[in-house]
């Protein structure tokens, strides 16, 4: 399910002191400011906790944006990017409008084009120092990124041809980072209609602002379940409670390329920072639904889990070694299967009594019907649990060999 967030983007830079770019126009006093407006480009339709609702692209989280000015239309080439108009500017949101660090204003010649990525990261919030090392002049001899809290491992950069490319990038278990890319918004002009308060790009948007559209870079995982059976004589009530719910194995680091030339825009080798995700239980007891056709194929009565958790996409393997030992991304699940029998007396406080019996069911991902995930995906798996065996109880009836007793008997004449 593919979602979009459109920021109008709008900056609000000052030219000042460019002197490389000899073709921009110097602001003048009443030139227009670039700004940023958010505008939804898609109708919610459902509401989904984290970490956005919607198509609401969050308040909470800024974004970075680079520019180029082009004196013609941009062309994808590299001397398209020779003219920096903004260089991973950080923009946030002030209360009323989106805005960036810097004042930038609309030129008054050429072509602006934006490439923006979510969440924002420079060099002083990625960065930590590492004092246990320095070197024989007392300086502190690495640096290296704060996975634990940004995932990237060096600062977004765009190149005209690949477009994003987050290398190494880390996903942190249960952290939600929504990692965003936006497509290209190429061409933009201020100066599109009588009062000049519309942007224009090559797409005809027309918004208030440059239009950026985000596209999520990794996917959302979540679970929904029902009991579905047929009921056995003399049992009146099933009843089935989910315990717990983990993914095991999963990939958590990769190579992000989002023009790629060939394959996935993932790539990940499975080999190391193998995490596990634990989704908390948030659904009351299930109640058995009868296994008719239609209820089969209904997506209804499902009961589905609050936590929903993003993930790094990936290929999801099938080995032939056990599931005690394998590396490969498993799914497991802990639930309780409780019946209650006409036959039984009801407890000492008058509530029912119920025959119980907990059960565990470990599968590989790969055969849960999507082998593999991919960017921009909400992923719901829909399990269905019937709490007897694929099997009725049948009868094989045998009867055992006859017992051949012998008796010896003389009867007499006289007898």
């Amino acid at each position: 399910m593919k979602k979009y967030f459109i920021l109008a983007v709008a900056a609000i830079a000052v030219m000042a002191a460019c002197a490389k770019v000899e073709h921009f126009d110097a602001p003048a006093p009443g030139d227009s400011l670039i700004s940023f407006s958010v505008v939804n480009h898609r109708a919610q339709t459902k509401s989904h906790p984290l970490p956005y609702t919607g198509s609401a692209y969050p308040t909470d989280v800024p974004f970075g944006t680079y520019c180029w000015w082009t004196e013609d239309d941009w062309t994808g080439a590299a001397s398209d990017t020779t003219f920096v108009f903004m260089n991973n500017e950080k923009v946030s949101y002030s209360g009323t409008q989106w805005v960036p660090s810097s004042t930038y204003y609309w030129t008054k010649s050429g072509k602006l084009t934006f490439a923006s990525y979510s969440p924002f990261a420079d060099a002083d919030s990625t960065l930590i120092t590492m004092r246990a090392v320095p070197d024989t002049l007392g300086r502190d001899s690495l640096r290296r990124f704060d996975y634990e809290n940004y995932g990237y491992s060096e600062v977004p950069k765009y190149d005209f041809a690949k477009g994003f490319t987050y290398k190494d990038y880390r996903v942190v278990p249960n952290a939600d980072v929504d990692l965003m890319y936006a497509d290209l918004a190429a061409n933009c002009t201020q100066k599109t209609n009588a009062n000049g308060d519309k942007v224009q790009d090559e797409n005809g948007s027309s918004y208030s602002g440059v239009p950026t559209i985000f596209n999520h870079a990794l996917c959302r995982v979540g679970f929904a379940f029902r009991a579905i059976g047929s009921m056995n004589p003399n049992v009146d009530s099933i009843r089935v409670v989910i315990n717990s719910v983990d993914i095991k194995n999963i990939e958590t680091r990769g190579d992000f390329i989002q023009n790629p030339t060939t394959g996935s825009r993932w790539e990940t080798d499975h080999d190391h920072l193998l995490k596990n995700y634990n989704f908390p239980v948030t659904i009351d007891t299930l109640v058995l639904i009868k296994d008719t056709p239609d209820s089969l194929a209904s997506k209804k009565n499902y009961a589905e889990l609050d936590r929903k958790v993003i993930v790094l996409p990936q290929a999801h393997l099938n080995s032939n070694d056990g599931l005690a030992v394998t590396t490969d991304q498993l799914l497991t699940i802990s639930y309780t299967v409780l019946l209650h029998y006409t036959s039984a007396p009801d407890n000492p406080d008058g509530s029912l009594k119920w025959a119980t019996e907990t059960l565990t069911s470990v599968l590989r991902l790969k055969n849960c019907g999507i082998p593999t995930w991919r960017d921009n995906q909400n992923i719901i798996y829909r399990i269905s649990i019937n709490p007897y065996s694929s099997e009725p109880v049948t009868f094989d009836p045998a009867v055992a060999g006859w017992e051949d007793v012998d008796s010896l008997v003389t009867i007499y004449a006289n007898n």
